[in-house]
C-alpha cells in the first residue's frame, strides 16, 4: 500500500521532507554522516518521497521492496506487524562497505507526534506481541501502554527492532525535527522539552537506543 498527497495542499513536515529529499538533501546527509558511527563516507540513494513518483510514501511489502528487502515481507506483514503499517516519510539505501537502510520520520510541530491506536482486536494482538519484544530489547525504565498517547513513535521503534534484531540488518531510524516551519513554528528548545516528555511517557528515558538518531534541521537550511 502506498500513500500520495497533492503537493499543492501539503504543509508542515510532509512538505519539508519532500523539499529536503528532492531539492537539498545535503544538510540531513551531513548530519547523518556525523552522528552515525562508520557513516563518514556514506552515500545516500533516496527512494522516497520522490517527485518522479508523485511523492509516494510506502508501507508494508512495498516499503521493504523499495529498499530491496523483499525477502522479509512474509516475516513482517501479518506476522510481526498487521497489514496497513506505518507510511514512512522518507526511505533511503545507504552505500557503505556494507549495505544499510534508513527510515525517516519527520515532524514540524509537536501535535504531529500525538497518536493513539485505533484498529481492531485482531491487529491489536499482533501489535501487543511486537511491542512486548521491542520493550524486552529496549529494557525501558518503566513499562508503559504504548497504544497512546505516542503510538506512532512506539510503532516506529517496533519496526526498528524488527529490522535490526529479527532480520539482522543495519537499519537506522532517524527522527527529523524541523524548526522554524512557517506553518507552525517550533524552536529547538521546544523540541527538546517535548521529547523529554515523549520519552518519559514511553518509559525509555533519555538513554541511547541502538539504531535511533534525532536530527534537528531549520527549514531555512542548516542545523537547528
Amino acid at each position: 500500500m502506498t500513500s500520495t498527497t497533492s503537493h499543492d495542499f501539503v504543509k508542515g513536515s510532509k512538505l519539508q521532507i519532500r523539499r529536503l529529499v528532492n531539492n537539498s538533501p545535503q544538510p540531513i546527509e551531513e548530519q547523518l554522516r556525523k552522528v552515525i558511527p562508520g557513516w563518514g563516507t556514506a552515500e545516500f540513494d533516496w527512494r522516497s518521497p520522490l517527485v518522479s513518483e508523485q511523492y509516494r510514501e510506502y508501507c508494508d511489502e512495498e516499503f521493504l521492496a523499495v529498499l530491496g528487502l523483499e525477502g522479509y515481507s512474509e516475516a513482517l506483514v501479518g506476522s510481526f506487524w498487521p497489514r496497513r503499517g506505518p507510511n514512512w516519510d522518507a526511505l533511503a539505501r545507504v552505500a557503505l562497505p556494507h549495505p544499510a537502510v534508513l527510515l525517516i520520520e519527520a515532524k514540524s510541530h509537536r501535535s504531529e507526534m500525538a497518536s493513539c491506536y485505533g484498529g481492531g482486536l485482531d491487529s491489536l494482538k499482533i501489535i501487543k506481541a511486537a511491542f512486548h519484544k521491542t520493550q524486552q530489547w529496549l529494557q525501558p525504565q518503566k513499562r508503559r501502554d504504548w497504544k497512546s498517547p505516542f503510538y506512532q513513535f512506539a510503532n516506529r521503534l517496533a519496526h526498528l527492532y524488527f529490522l535490526r534484531k529479527e532480520c539482522g540488518l543495519e537499519a537506522w531510524l532517524a527522527h527529523v525535527y524541523f524548526t522554524g516551519d512557517p506553518y507552525y513554528p517550533t524552536s529547538r528548545e521546544q523540541w527538546d522539552d517535548w521529547l523529554c516528555e515523549v520519552r518519559f511517557e514511553l518509559g525509555i528515558g533519555d538513554g541511547k537506543i541502538e539504531g535511533l538518531v534525532d536530527i534537528f534541521l531549520s527549514v531555512n537550511g542548516g542545523n537547528a
